[in-house]
């Protein structure tokens, strides 16, 4: 047995082999897969095969001089790419069933018929032709251009081939002539929907019922063994649900019973998803951690794909939600706006690509994205810089984040059960099948491969139909579902989708009404976010931290929202179509910065509005926003006053001295940091100014103070007060006067007995018993004080 090679449909198929000589010693044959198989089965002599990038631009290369309009086929570069792979389905099938285009016109066919497959006959005979020209092989031609590999075959004395479905008649061809060099065995397993296919092999003595396993020697052209394939009596159970989602609960609930109540190992447990989308909603539902998905976690989840996708709505859309979302993921604006925004019509620029990938920090991912995305790389870079196509960035862009969101990484941190495709199941049994979505547009899933030919020519042609690959995937399901001890089934039943019509041929009843109500509690159980408050419990010493004035505030008014803020740095999450509270005051701000740094000196009130609404103008036509520009009109009757009292302290003698000063100061032994927003200078004596745009701005008094949170003026006087600070007042902006701190004493002291207190071992940072502080708080969810 040393010297045998057994073959498998897939590694799983191999995994689940081996599993069984876990407890036997000795030698295990070879194992392969099916595809390795024929792969090594054959060589090509002074060729080489030809990679999935240069197979397109042959093809591109081949149509120049072919008109594909009557086709619907586009040349336009990217739109080919696409439709080209319409084309190799086409040509790959005809090659693998080993059917000329030739043939195909003979069949009854329309006049208009025969012209489309003139076309696309021309347009195979030009690709073969650039493919000779460049010694390379392809699907299409690989008929003509391979050897067997009779050294790899020697080295078996017997190959076993498990067939799980469908082989070509051009795979049947290769293991005749493999046949006359080493003994080969088929093993098929069959049922009611392979028999008709079984029976087009062309292998003689091949006596063929249903239900039966058939061990059959190609070599010696005779049956080995026979015998009736075990069915298992399994118990069945079959579940309506109203929406997608629901059907999580049903299968939670499933493997509680499989696990719990029939004792199944959870390793022994599959869900089958007839539509692979929805394991994506199943993990997101996974708090067991119960699952392990085949396919894999799509790049879609990953944060580097979703920076990449904020990229992309912002080069196409550019509006509030897309700049939103590139300020929470820290991508500069600024390099977008200047290096590719501008350059989006133009050929495509290598330095530009470079520019991108350095915006998503590339050399931060791990290493498995890393290499997968340098595949993805290299082969963009073959289409971009290595074809005579001009491809402009935006279409270049959009290939490479087609290319990249197709990808997937390994799920190693999965759990026992098995999440998996149709396909993936071939040749493995397992104990316990769930199966979800079997609706009728999903199970079986319709085709998408007769793009050039109809189910009828087809059929005269001897190619498979339509029909011919529904019966492959109903083969699948009867397979997956007989091997099973107990049998779960659920589907979909409302206005858009019913349980399939496949369910009556395989299932003796079928289930009648919904089932929400009977599993709404495992997934709809209302309950708090969990949190062990230890968890908040902290060693930390916070006089090494730098405060801010809002750090403080922060602090002093919740010290949860502190932690979550300033010590694990969680970012506000918002990406709301309408302006954030602060941002209108954000622009004043810079209104008033840009005024006073353009304009040293105003001669008249008159002088001081013109400049004012100059500069008001400028920002305002920058605002596409339309509630950001409904908000600035506001404003715009507002800030008419203000030139009256700004005249009046220019005649009074201050004038401007410092705007958007920042400071770093260390205090009681704490770093304080923070920007003032202006500083007016008058007898060599300064007069701090912070600006207010809130229409509910209080000033401590010596009632209230003692409670303050708000310590801005304190700190700005703190950074100024060796250089002779007179007096620090708010500037309200929405009353247009200046409000002098009537208690800047006795919150400095109050202030340096709060800094004295942040000398800490241990902190807690509990949340606040101020309700009112979570009103509109980032951190109400985690907190659960929504």
């Amino acid at each position: 047995m040393q010297n045998d090679l057994i073959v498998f449909p897939t590694s799983r198929a191999i995994r689940d082999y081996i599993s069984g000589f876990v407890d036997i010693h000795g030698f295990l044959p070879y194992l392969t897969t099916m595809g390795e198989f024929f792969k090594n089965s054959i060589i090509i002599p002074n060729k080489t095969f030809i990679d999935d990038e240069k197979r397109f631009l042959l093809l591109s290369q081949a149509s120049k001089e072919i008109d594909l309009q009557k086709l619907a086929i586009s040349k336009n570069f990217t739109t080919f790419l696409k439709q080209s792979e319409y084309i190799f389905r086409f040509f790959d099938e005809l090659s693998s069933e080993m059917v000329d285009i030739e043939q195909l016109k003979v069949v009854d066919v329309y006049e208009e018929y025969i012209e489309h497959l003139s076309i696309l006959q021309m347009l195979l005979y030009k690709y073969n032709e650039l493919l000779d020209l460049h010694n390379l092989v392809d699907k299409t031609n690989l008929a003509n251009n391979y050897k067997i590999n009779t050294i790899f075959l020697s080295t078996f004395d017997k190959i076993t081939i498990n067939v799980y479905g469908y082989m070509t008649k051009f795979e049947i061809k290769l293991i005749k002539e493999i046949s006359k060099l080493v003994q080969i065995n088929l093993i098929f397993e069959t049922n009611s929907y392979n028999i008709k296919y079984l029976k087009t092999i062309d292998f003689s003595n091949f006596d063929i019922q249903s239900n039966m396993k058939i061990n059959y020697d190609v070599t010696n052209k005779s049956i080995v063994s026979s015998q009736i394939n075990n069915i298992n009596n399994n118990n069945t159970i079959i579940k309506g649900f109203s929406t997608r989602i629901d059907q999580i609960a049903f299968v939670k609930k499933s493997i509680y019973d499989m696990v719990e109540k029939k004792r199944i190992l959870p390793q022994n447990i599959v869900v089958i998803t007839p539509d692979e989308s929805f394991a994506q909603v199943l993990k997101v539902f996974d708090d067991e951690k119960y699952f392990n998905f085949a396919g894999g976690i799509p790049i879609t989840q990953t944060l580097f794909f979703k920076k990449l996708n904020a990229i992309m709505e912002y080069l196409s859309k550019s509006d509030y939600k897309s700049i939103q979302k590139l300020r929470f993921y820290n991508i500069d604006l600024q390099v977008l706006n200047k290096e590719i925004l501008p350059f989006l019509n133009k050929q495509i620029q290598s330095v530009q690509l470079q520019l991108l990938f350095q915006l998503l920090n590339l050399d931060d991912l791990d290493n498995e994205l890393k290499n997968k995305l340098n595949d993805s790389i290299y082969k963009m870079d073959v289409l971009f810089f290595k074809s005579n196509e001009k491809i402009t960035l935006a279409q270049g862009l959009k290939l490479l984040f087609d290319n990249i969101s197709l990808l997937s990484l390994d799920d190693v941190a999965g759990g026992k059960i098995t999440v998996m495709g149709l396909l993936e199941s071939r040749g493995v049994r397992y104990e316990g099948v769930i199966i979800v979505d079997f609706n009728d547009d999903i199970a079986p899933k319709v085709s998408v491969k007769d793009k050039f030919l109809s189910t009828h020519i087809k059929e005269l042609a001897s190619l498979p139909t339509h029909i011919d690959r529904e019966n492959l995937q109903k083969y699948y399901y009867k397979m997956v579902c007989d091997g099973a001890q107990e049998l779960y089934i659920s589907y979909v039943d409302n206005d858009q989708a019913k349980i399939s019509r496949f369910a009556s041929e395989i299932f003796d009843t079928l289930p009648i009404g919904l089932n929400d109500e009977e599993y709404k509690h495992i997934l709809y159980s209302s309950k708090q976010i969990e949190s062990k408050e230890s968890e908040y419990l902290i060693d930390i010493n916070l006089a090494t931290q730098k405060f801010s004035a809002t750090s403080l505030k922060d602090y002093l008014e919740c010290k949860r929202r502190y932690y979550f803020k300033h010590i694990q740095k969680i970012k506000e999450h918002n990406i709301s179509l309408m302006p954030k509270g602060g941002e209108v005051g954000t622009l004043i701000h810079t209104l008033l910065q840009n005024l006073f740094t353009n304009n040293k000196y105003f001669s008249t009130q008159d002088d001081f509005d013109k400049a004012l609404f100059s500069e008001f103008n400028i920002i305002k036509n920058s605002i596409k926003h339309p509630s950001l520009k409904l908000e600035l009109q506001i404003w715009e009757k507002k800030l008419r006053f203000l030139s009256a009292l700004e005249m009046r302290r220019i005649k009074e003698g201050f004038q401007v001295a410092f705007l958007e000063k920042g400071f770093n100061i260390n205090h009681k032994g704490i770093n304080l940091t923070g920007k003032i927003d202006r500083v007016d200078i008058k007898d060599g004596k300064f007069y701090i100014l912070d600006y207010k745009t809130s229409q509910s701005l209080k000033i401590d008094t010596l009632k209230t103070y003692a409670t303050s949170s708000d310590f801005q003026l304190e700190f700005y006087f703190l950074a100024l007060k060796d250089s002779g600070v007179e007096e620090v007042s708010y500037y309200d902006l929405n009353k247009i006067k200046i409000l002098k701190e009537e208690v800047l004493d006795e919150k400095l002291n109050l202030l340096d007995t709060i800094l004295e207190s942040l000398y800490t071992t241990t902190v807690d940072f509990c949340k606040t018993d101020k309700l009112s502080n979570c009103l509109y708080c980032t951190y109400k969810i985690a907190c659960g004080r929504e």
